[in-house]
């Protein structure tokens, strides 16, 4: 296989820096390599024009996957300042949604009532620490949700955001 460099560029390489000139012809393992990660080269002969449609045909199938696993849009007629609530995959079953119109609250909560019970609003597994940490702020009830999700996941809690939730708890 086959490929020239269009431009000049550095590419890392089996751990080593390889400085390419403009037009550099390469072969073999490097050039698979080059084409693999999307660098600036051309095919040179009919084994590279081979993968690079191979690989723009798996570029397509993933773009597929990615589109298919968006959530579908709802639209609604509900009256305006009614929250509508969606329903999320089951692998997001611990995400609520409520929508409305912007800076809107539900008739039902008040501002009083906004930081209570909302363990559901953020996925503390799957969220960094500053950001767990962020919707905590200093909320004591917030920082026992986030606790208990994150105690959830057993062998793969995080203990540092275990012990900076405690912290809050206990304060």
């Amino acid at each position: 296989m086959k490929v020239t460099a269009n431009s000049a560029f550095r590419a890392v390489h089996q751990c080593q820096i390889l400085e390419l000139a403009a037009g550099a012809p390469l072969d073999g393992d490097i050039a698979a390599y080059l084409m693999r990660t999307g660098a600036d080269v051309s095919p040179a002969d009919d084994e590279a024009e081979t993968y690079a449609d191979e690989l723009e045909q798996r570029k397509a199938e993933l773009a597929a996957v990615a589109t298919d696993a968006l959530p579908e849009v709802v639209q609604t007629t509900e009256e305006p300042g009614t929250p509508v609530v969606e329903e999320r995959p089951a692998d997001q079953a611990n995400v609520e949604i409520v929508g409305g119109p912007v800076g809107e609250q539900p008739a039902d909560v008040s501002p009083a009532d906004e930081g209570a019970g909302q363990a559901e609003q953020i996925d503390v597994a799957n969220s960094k620490i500053s950001d767990v940490m962020a919707w905590v702020g200093d909320d004591a009830e917030r920082a026992l949700a986030a606790f208990d999700a994150e105690s959830a996941r057993g062998d793969d809690a995080r203990s540092t955001l275990l012990d900076q939730l405690t912290k809050i708890v206990e304060a």
